[in-house]
């Protein structure tokens, strides 16, 4: 890569140039910037090296113009957003895509129109209509998390602020969470094991007695993860969640995740499981197109 002054005449005078030429997978292409009639060789040169020493630190914006929405739906979720989870993906997309969402809002503005004013604006919008803390800032968040990638791509100055990192976002506020008592845990369980409703009593299990499962890691768990006998215990191994219309299985949210909870044994979840798998057994056998096996999920 590199970048030479040229000089043309014009029927007017002399102008001068700038060339950026590179070759980028075998192919040379040339990039020219026309300079303000008037301007002196040594003015020229001293452009051109500063355009080269940008270009060589990160400074330099190498590419034309484009909309926010040009870059999100062709750059960034095509190239940048496939190693993120199906639930993470499926969430940036509904902020963007949604009504009165990130596209509608700054979609079709240049990046380099895209300010800190403009974003406080919207912030402040969506706070009079009643947003809530948490979704201004993941809308924020996604705008940040492209912005700063459109810098990385070169389509803005590296060295130009983030205009996220100067909103005056709310305040997330604290919540006390409204959980079950544990007599109401026991009323519920008592009903479930009276009218022999062993998919109740499989939930309450699992969700009240099971030892703080994650939903995603509750949907995941399979008959082959529950362990009976002397020592009896759950083991924790995936996580799958719904997205794309479809379940899909993925690793647990982080390495100390799989594990693996002891249950007593002849303890109510530990019956409960034990019953509910015989009952998954019998199913098996009965049904002609019954598809749970022990890989099934519960």
């Amino acid at each position: 890569m590199s970048f030479y002054v040229s000089k043309t005449k014009r029927k007017n005078g002399t102008k001068y140039r700038i060339i950026h030429d590179r070759t980028r997978n075998g192919t040379r292409t040339r990039k020219y910037f026309n300079l303000p009639p008037g301007t002196t060789k040594a003015k020229a040169d001293s452009i051109c090296n500063q355009m080269a020493l940008e270009a060589e630190y990160g400074n330099y914006v190498s590419k034309d113009p484009i909309l926010f929405e040009e870059y999100a739906e062709e750059i960034y979720f095509p190239k940048y957003a496939k190693g993120l989870s199906p639930t993470t993906l499926q969430h940036y997309k509904q902020i963007y895509y949604a009504p009165k969402g990130i596209k509608e809002k700054i979609g079709n503005l240049y990046l380099s129109e895209i300010s800190t004013e403009v974003l406080q604006d919207i912030v402040n919008e969506y706070e009079a209509l009643g947003s809530s803390p948490k979704s201004i800032r993941n809308i924020v968040n996604l705008i940040s998390i492209i912005i700063k990638r459109t810098k990385i791509d070169n389509y803005l100055n590296r060295d130009t602020p983030n205009p996220c990192d100067f909103l005056i976002l709310p305040k997330m506020m604290s919540k006390e969470g409204n959980v079950y008592s544990i007599e109401e845990i026991k009323l519920m369980m008592e009903r479930a094991q009276h009218t022999k409703n062993i998919n109740m009593q499989l939930i309450l299990v699992l969700c009240c007695f099971a030892g703080g499962l994650r939903r995603s890691e509750l949907i995941g768990l399979r008959w082959d993860d529950i362990v009976h006998g002397e020592e009896s215990y759950i083991q924790i191994r995936r996580a799958a969640v719904y997205a794309e219309g479809k379940v899909m299985e993925k690793e647990t949210k982080t390495k100390a995740s799989n594990r693996i909870i002891p249950r007593p044994s002849n303890g109510v979840v530990y019956n409960t499981l034990l019953a509910a798998r015989n009952q998954n057994s019998k199913e098996k056998l009965v049904e002609k197109d019954f598809l749970g096996d022990n890989h099934g999920y519960i």
